[in-house]
């Protein structure tokens, strides 16, 4: 049995961890997000505390509570409700569609 495929933590990952965008700052590590607000998870490839599973790139769930220095986001993945522990650099609060009836 040699040559197995290795299936690790980061496996099948090079297109999602890949970094884009601006650097992490300070003020995007201690956001703060209000139970009940919509977040997409955006992973963030140089912070590594609090990084959530990579099947769950791109998704928007709701932000449940505060565990920690972490947020506790529900994610409907399928026909089944997650409920993931992520760190506040890997999260982006969703901004609502809605426009304004000027």
């Amino acid at each position: 049995m040699t040559n197995k495929k290795a299936k690790g933590i980061r496996s099948n990952s090079r297109r999602k961890m890949r970094k884009r965008g601006s650097k992490t700052t300070v003020n995007k590590l201690l956001q703060e997000i209000n139970a009940g607000e919509r977040v997409h998870i955006k992973i963030d490839s140089s912070n590594h505390s609090g990084l959530p599973p990579t099947r769950y790139q791109g998704l928007t769930g709701s932000v449940k509570g505060k565990k920690g220095a972490a947020y506790v986001v529900d994610v409907k993945k399928g026909n089944l409700d997650r409920e993931l522990i992520i760190g506040p650099a890997h999260l982006e609060v969703a901004v609502s569609g809605k426009k304004g009836s000027d």
